[in-house]
């Protein structure tokens, strides 16, 4: 089963067992229906955890209750958890014009593979894609000057990127 990286907890909320999610979909209504989250313990192991609610705290968190989880000293299990959802749950979410729906597309340059999207980290100012280049990781910004093209039929983004960004990181 494949699962897809949607956010991160950042921490507890309240005396309950409640954790908050920034998560990188478009918005929280696409999570109202979430019924399990899973955190990846070893490369390509995932434990699930079951959500008994979803609450909406602003455009990119949500404040989750866990099953289990009743006390605040139990939810901090959780803290700094990256968070993953299955592929079927993460196709009924993600919005077709959001960033994260770019996960798993090809990234080439001069038609040169580069590699592989694992990662979409939307800041305030810039879109970055991380790829793996030899077992380093890379940061491409996605934006109108790196983008050339979006071809979603074959699941591959075609860059042009400034002179000099990969060595900063195969270096």
């Amino acid at each position: 089963m494949k699962h897809f990286h949607i956010g991160k907890i950042l921490g507890t909320h309240g005396f309950k067992g409640d954790v908050v999610l920034s998560h990188a979909l478009s918005s929280t209504k696409v999570l109202k229906h979430l019924k399990v989250v899973f955190t990846e313990d070893k490369k390509d192991s995932f434990m699930p955890w079951f959500v008994e609610a979803v609450r909406s705290k602003n455009d990119q968190e949500l404040y989750l209750k866990i099953e289990g989880m009743d006390a605040k000293e139990k939810a901090k299990l959780l803290n700094r958890k990256e968070i993953w959802i299955t592929e079927s749950d993460f196709n009924l979410m993600s919005e077709k014009n959001t960033a994260i729906n770019l996960l798993n597309y090809t990234i080439l340059q001069n038609k040169k593979v580069l590699g592989t999207i694992v990662e979409i980290i939307e800041q305030p100012n810039q879109i970055l894609a991380k790829i793996f280049i030899d077992d380093k990781e890379v940061y491409i910004p996605l934006h109108e000057e790196t983008l050339i093209n979006i071809h979603h039929q074959k699941k591959q983004v075609e860059v042009e990127l400034p002179e000099g960004l990969l060595e900063i990181y195969l270096d």
